[in-house]
């Protein structure tokens, strides 16, 4: 269990930001229980998975949708005080054990096409730690 900021956790719920994306990214992680890359986010199935796990563990959120979301930053402020009224300024979130079942080069690839990801392998100097000697 983790505590993170409402406006992560809103993020996670949404799909919007409410927040920096850098708490976002990490709650992310967490709850999911491995890294996840930028280019993951354009997954839908990545934040309905995410959006369940959050909902599980604190059932009212799951009347928080899209429509709740600021719409620029003069309403942000007033959004985000609603939010923390109903659920306080952070939230505790459990931890995810999931391992990746896709590498995040697989996950580019489906996303953007093959002939559009260019992966580079670099070979470990001797003696060091992927050397495979």
């Amino acid at each position: 269990m983790k505590t993170f900021p409402i406006t992560a956790v809103l993020g996670v719920v949404t799909g919007r930001a409410w927040g920096p994306f850098s708490e976002v990214h990490e709650l992310a992680e967490h709850i999911m229980g491995h890294a996840i890359w930028t280019h993951e986010f354009a997954s839908t199935a990545l934040f309905d998975e995410m959006r369940r796990r959050v909902v599980a563990a604190h059932p009212g959120m799951a009347d928080v949708t899209p429509d709740d979301c600021p719409t620029s930053e003069l309403d942000l402020d007033a959004k985000v005080a609603a939010q923390v009224a109903r659920f306080g300024r952070s939230i505790d979130v459990p931890r995810g054990s999931d391992n990746r079942t896709k590498s995040p080069m697989q996950t580019a690839v489906e996303k953007i096409g093959a002939g559009k990801v260019l992966g580079i392998q670099i070979p470990a100097a001797p003696g060091g730690e992927n050397d495979g000697r």
